[in-house]
């Protein structure tokens, strides 16, 4: 009976073991959008893309701040800065480490860059900035950010996120690097 109780024991403590977020956390996750994210993201794109190549006059506010007053130069600086706004972030991957350090990786040019060290608390990710010069990086995380793990499996991460009425959702897969 002994034996049996020793064995229920090291069981649940092998089933606890393996839930661990934090071992399913660690690899490298990317962004991703789903399809309804997408489609709200291309509609705001048209409406704004139509919006700007409606414009009839150069007014002197637009004059000033795209430094032209010819309309068509006009546009094509509007609608530069609007494919730019809208580019998606995809160059970007992010990798958890077991030592609780969050690297960000830039596929464009394969540069790493060590971010933030993170902890888990049960399903909540907070993050701590490593270096104050690393603020203004390019990443989905933040300063400070507290996240909740909604779910984590071998391929796919949802990460919600709130801060008073706003909330998000960040979906990521698991690159196999």
């Amino acid at each position: 009976m002994r034996c049996l109780s020793l064995i229920c024991v090291f069981g649940c403590l092998g089933l606890v073991a393996c839930n661990n977020n934090s071992n399913k956390l660690n690899g490298t996750w990317k962004p991703v959008l789903p399809a309804e994210k997408l489609a709200l993201i291309e509609n705001a794109f048209q409406e704004n893309e139509a919006e700007i190549r409606g414009i009839t006059e150069v007014t002197p506010g637009l004059a000033m701040q795209y430094d032209t007053e010819n309309l068509d130069t006009l546009k094509t600086r509007m609608l530069d800065e609007l494919r730019q706004q809208y580019e998606p972030q995809s160059h970007n991957a992010y990798k958890f480490t077991k030592d609780g350090f969050l690297i960000l990786y830039n596929e464009k040019n394969q540069g790493e860059d060590t971010l933030f060290n993170y902890e888990l608390d049960g399903n909540e990710l907070n993050f701590s900035l490593i270096d104050e010069s690393k603020a203004y990086t390019e990443s989905i995380f933040e300063e400070g950010g507290s996240l909740n793990i909604f779910k984590v499996n071998k391929d796919s991460l949802v990460l919600t996120m709130s801060a008073g009425t706003f909330e998000d959702t960040i979906y990521m897969r698991k690159e196999n690097k």
